[in-house]
């Protein structure tokens, strides 16, 4: 039986007939070789240097028939086992513990005895865990020469066989690495707001009677045009700092001074670094191709689908100092069908596009502006009953077309929340509890 757990002596044994590399393994009853030494070596047998350790130190040893080198080494109050260990090395020769006794060993020998004495099996549970990735992380831990990782896929499962002290590593890296994610809420308000011809920019937030208490934080010139055209690209957001005035309170200011109608308030989860896609709308089909058998003369349709409505896509990032970095896409989009071939249409995308990125505390607001969308309308006002004869009705009645402009705002919180193990179910996270969470190794992991 080994004499005692054994640590691991971070120090490449190479060289020598052995030849090859690998982490010598400490053990406990070395520690006992104390005391300088004081010797010159010229050409002597390994044995001979052994014994005279042995004899300084009244430790026990036992040399292998299979280490066999000539020492030529010169010390002068040394550390006993510093000089020790400095002469194994050099020749690549190991020594293992059993029982009150060291033996001495070359490379297969030392590596043999290892598995049998001292090598342990441990198996993780990895299915919360990115299998590949894991075993490109841990495999500089393992020791070098013995250590090994092997992976079963079917069962999400990881095997390491290593020496008992480097399990500690490996333990907390595994800890570290499959704890359940933080995840982030984002709550969202969609509301469309109808413009007036002197809103040619959007709207008006700094004239909203907001009071003293609301500070809006903009992240762009609020007086600046955000331009027109069937595809636009535009960068608007404000953030809305007082946690004492709810976004309701902030919606009905809005409806003080336009037309509103909340669209809609859907919510979703996502995880740190992940991506949550909220869709609003329809799917169009259209054919993509045609394709005619060569056997059969049949021809085949490929269909796809266009996305048209309202799009958000939003990635949070967790930071170090509790705050959540959002990197966002918002989309409104409407269709037209328009003629390809003589008897194929297609659907025509004409699309308004929100691309910022923004820092948001965690249960701040968001306010995304600048989707904004113009209508034209064609309504017939007519005289009843003589508008309706066919020869009549052009005389009593008349075509009014309106331009309706609308602008979409979307009003977006992200709340941290801990699905760790042990909760029922979704528990939000203070900014207090963050600091505390190791989140800057977190972030580094994911």
């Amino acid at each position: 039986m080994p004499g005692g757990p054994p640590g691991i002596e971070q120090t490449d044994q190479s060289g020598g007939g052995s030849g090859g590399s690998i982490i010598q393994v400490k053990g406990k009853l070395l520690e006992q070789m104390k005391g300088e030494i004081t010797a010159t070596y010229q050409g002597m047998p390994i044995k001979d240097v052994i014994q005279s350790f042995a004899m300084q130190s009244g430790l026990n040893f036992i040399v292998s028939p299979n280490v066999s080198a000539m020492v030529t080494a010169s010390f002068k109050n040394a550390s006993m086992q510093d000089a020790f260990l400095a002469i194994l090395s050099t020749h690549g020769i190991y020594y293992l513990e059993q029982g009150n006794i060291i033996k001495i060993l070359n490379l297969s020998e030392y590596k043999s005895e290892l598995q049998k004495t001292y090598l342990v099996t441990k198996t993780y549970d990895a299915s919360i865990i990115d299998l590949k990735n894991f075993v490109t992380v841990i495999k500089p831990l393992l020791t070098p020469g013995v250590g090994q990782v092997s992976v079963d896929a079917q069962s999400s499962k990881i095997m390491v066989v290593d020496v008992p002290d480097n399990f500690d590593r490996i333990d907390a890296l595994f800890k570290e690495v499959s704890s359940l994610p933080l995840m982030v809420i984002i709550e969202t308000k969609m509301v469309q707001v109808d413009l007036e011809d002197k809103d040619e920019i959007g709207i008006k937030w700094q004239a909203l009677n907001l009071g003293d208490a609301v500070n809006l934080n903009f992240m762009f010139s609020p007086d600046a045009g955000v331009g027109s055209g069937e595809n636009m690209n535009i960068s608007a957001s404000k953030t809305f700092d007082d946690s004492h005035i709810s976004v309701d309170a902030l919606i009905s200011a809005l409806a003080h001074n336009y037309k509103i109608k909340l669209v809609s308030q859907p919510q979703v989860l996502a995880l740190n670094r992940g991506k949550a896609v909220i869709h609003i709308g329809s799917k169009v089909p259209y054919i993509k191709s045609i394709v005619k058998s060569a056997q059969t003369a049949d021809l085949t349709s490929q269909i796809e689908f266009l996305d048209v409505g309202i799009k958000l896509e939003v990635e949070p990032t967790i930071t170090p100092t509790g705050e959540v970095k959002l990197s966002i896409i918002g989309e409104m989009s409407s269709y037209q069908n328009i003629a390809i071939t003589s008897s194929e249409n297609a659907p025509k995308k004409i699309t308004t596009e929100i691309n910022c990125n923004a820092i948001a505390k965690n249960g701040q607001t968001l306010i995304l502006g600048g989707l904004i969308r113009t209508e034209e309308t064609s309504d017939v006002n007519a005289v009843p009953i003589l508008g309706e004869i066919p020869i009549l009705r052009f005389l009593f009645s008349h075509s009014v077309d309106t331009v309706i402009r609308s602008e979409l705002v979307i009003f977006l919180t992200p709340h941290i929340i801990d699905i760790g193990a042990g909760n029922t179910g979704l528990q939000f996270v203070s900014p207090e509890v963050l600091k505390h969470a190791g989140l800057t190794n977190i972030s580094e992991m994911k």
